[in-house]
């Protein structure tokens, strides 16, 4: 087994790879193109930007994984894990073409920057709301009541799902995450996580069958509506609204928490948010590019072929690093630094290809508005020492703690 990849199998058993895991991307990363990972059934992980960003679209390779989280877990569990796997296959993340082409043009009607920046002036309104509740707790963790519950409320608004139940969207979140990205679950991780995603599910299903018979003006029920004579039929409704209320919150809160995290962790006129649009763009690119929320994706071989020397046979699976690419200094210049200003800022954080990521232009939006607000408001915020606990999951990164002190602007 190569240094690195032993480095890594330790940092993720002793937890140290969740605390910053930058510096073990880039020893494998500098080790190979490609390296093979001795878990489960056995895994590659790619870390260079072009090998990410070629395999991204590369058509020997398969979305359709959704049975892999049953062949991972122990065996007293995979029963219990089947139906979960069964929900995710279902939807538009594990899919390929052309069913994957048919479910995406459906949703993606809902997420066009057109829609989006139609919703802009309500998320504002919430976030100002929310940033001002906050300051007058008094409360030093920052994820708690402002950044978690952000785009969870977004989310339920655009679904239609009632905002006092944002609680309950982050445990259920936490529980399939457990599921998807957890590459050693363990017996006990699985049934704790699975009756949760299993609530989740029937929440969503009441609520699908109730826009059913009382259609309104959300995104729910647009989803369930016609379009150009396709509909999504109702397991089809269930199953994308419920990934919808999973991953429409799970990336931003990751990107505003681990992007916050990175300015108030370096020095002088680098951690200033611009003002002026077109550079507060630039700037959530970068934050985009180094916080990577999306740490790595996973894809499956379905048909054997030799790539950068080795033999990927047909089945085997293949994790995708966004995260180490998005630093690797084949591609990017002075990697490891924030440069807010970023002209040329090709970077991988919400995918490349078919599969990239669907509410990009509503993460976006949300990051602005979070970043711009924060930073009006609280020039002068710090991090408290030892006051930031980061998610312990290898797909995904952010923080679930973070405490910082405030001086706010008169």
């Amino acid at each position: 087994m190569e240094p690195p990849v032993q480095q890594m199998l330790d940092a993720m058993r002793d937890g140290s790879m969740y605390l910053d895991p930058s510096a073990i991307w880039a020893a494998l990363r500098e080790s190979a193109a490609m390296v093979h990972l001795p878990l489960a059934e056995g895994i590659w992980l790619c870390t260079r930007w072009a090998d990410c960003a070629a395999l991204a679209r590369d058509p020997r390779l398969s979305s359709v994984r959704a049975e892999k989280l049953v062949n991972r877990a122990p065996a007293e569990v995979r029963e219990l894990m089947e139906p979960v796997a069964a929900f995710l296959a279902d939807t538009v993340l594990f899919m390929d073409p052309p069913r994957h082409a048919r479910i995406r043009k459906l949703m993606g009607r809902a997420f066009s920057p057109e829609v989006m920046d139609r919703m802009r002036l309500r998320m504002e309104t919430l976030f100002d709301q929310m940033l001002e509740d906050w300051i007058n707790s008094g409360e030093a963790d920052i994820m708690a009541s402002l950044i978690h519950p952000f785009p969870a409320l977004v989310i339920a608004d655009m679904l239609g799902f009632p905002p006092d139940d944002w609680r309950q969207f982050l445990l259920w979140a936490d529980a399939l995450m457990r599921v998807i990205g957890n590459l050693e679950i363990t017996a006990e991780e699985a049934r704790r996580a699975v009756p949760l995603v299993h609530e989740m599910l029937d929440y969503v299903r009441a609520a699908v069958d109730d826009r059913t018979r009382n259609r309104g003006s959300d995104l729910l029920s647009l989803l369930l509506g016609m379009e150009d004579g396709d509909v999504l039929d109702r397991e089809e409704g269930v199953n994308q609204a419920a990934l919808l209320l999973f991953a429409g919150h799970e990336t931003t809160r990751n990107l505003i928490g681990g992007g916050l995290h990175l300015l108030l962790s370096s020095d002088g006129t680098t951690r200033r948010i611009p003002s002026d649009p077109v550079a507060l763009r630039l700037a959530i690119d970068e934050l985009l590019r180094l916080a990577s929320p999306i740490q790595v994706v996973g894809r499956v071989v379905v048909e054997d072929f030799e790539y950068d020397g080795h033999s990927l046979q047909k089945g085997d699976s293949i994790l995708l690093g966004w995260a180490a690419a998005n630093r690797d200094p084949r591609k990017f210049a002075d990697p490891g630094q924030i440069l807010l200003e970023r002209r040329h800022n090709p970077h991988l954080a919400f995918g490349a290809g078919p599969h990239a990521c669907l509410g990009m232009h509503l993460a976006r939006i949300e990051a602005q508005i979070a970043f711009e607000r924060i930073w009006q408001r609280l020039p002068d915020l710090r991090l408290v020492p030892d006051g930031t606990e980061w998610t312990a999951n290898l797909f995904v990164r952010g923080p679930r703690k973070m405490e910082v002190a405030m001086a706010a602007a008169l």
